[in-house]
């Protein structure tokens, strides 16, 4: 039996295969115009199609909708798509309406969770960055939720005219440096205020857990940003860019 999963999120769509009990990271690639019948046939050309699809999807979109037709419809295979349960393989979401918490984060956490189960601080640095923690128990205390870097950029630029006006202006500047400490121009400047401020609330969070969970604690991180961000982090930090399909692992036994 294989299964193929799907974590789909604002701007990428990452997959994974499990044949045979066995689980192979596969790849991402960006939804801008990525079609997606051609998308499954990369994914599983006809001969090969998954006796079952589990995915977790942010938000509603055009090509959500039409990923889960064609799945049903062309392939006719069946699809499991997560919602936050209230607790599962002993993780315990924190929510009061545990079905509110995005499907990418409860999976994100289920993925922490199962690689080893003590408290974790899980941090995934999409579109927006979302950081979450749990204690020894499987307790989810919590999580927080901002802007991830092109967003802040995008605030920005439309915000405020003339810091618009620059970035266009050093963004055209091929021979401009690399962003330091300090920016030396508008783009640089914003780039790295971004960064800088994503960086500085992760450790933060990060310092803060430690009492929260009363010990020590792993530090995960996952998302398209999370390169950028390391550099930038203190302490010894788990990049595992297929954090949420390690999630949706959780979910495979339970068909029959």
């Amino acid at each position: 039996m294989a299964t193929l999963l799907l974590d789909v999120g604002n701007t990428r769509v990452k997959w994974a295969r499990v044949r045979s009990g066995l689980y192979e990271f596969s790849g991402s690639m960006p939804l801008v115009g990525l079609s997606v019948d051609s998308f499954l046939q990369q994914v599983c050309p006809d001969a090969n199609k998954p006796n079952l699809v589990i995915m977790s999807v942010v938000g509603d979109g055009e090509w959500a909708r039409m990923l889960r037709f064609s799945v049903a419809n062309s392939w006719n295979t069946r699809l499991l798509e997560v919602v936050a349960e209230a607790k599962r393989d002993g993780l315990k979401n924190g929510y009061a309406q545990p079905q509110r918490l995005g499907s990418d984060r409860w999976s994100a956490l289920l993925g922490a969770w199962r690689m080893q189960s003590e408290a974790v601080c899980v941090v995934d640095a999409g579109t927006a960055l979302t950081m979450d923690v749990v204690n020894n128990g499987g307790e989810h205390l919590g999580g927080l939720i901002v802007p991830g870097l092109a967003m802040m950029r995008q605030c920005l630029t439309t915000g405020t005219a003339k810091v618009g006006s620059q970035l266009t202006q050093d963004d055209q500047e091929a021979d401009a440096p690399k962003v330091g400490l300090l920016g030396r121009n508008t783009a640089q400047a914003v780039a790295g205020g971004a960064l800088w401020t994503l960086a500085a609330g992760v450790e933060r969070l990060r310092e803060q857990a430690y009492d929260l969970v009363g010990g020590s604690m792993r530090c995960v991180i996952t998302g398209g940003d999370a390169q950028q961000l390391l550099p930038l982090l203190s302490g010894d930090w788990q990049w595992t860019p297929d954090l949420v399909l390690r999630g949706l692992l959780s979910y495979t036994g339970d068909i029959k």
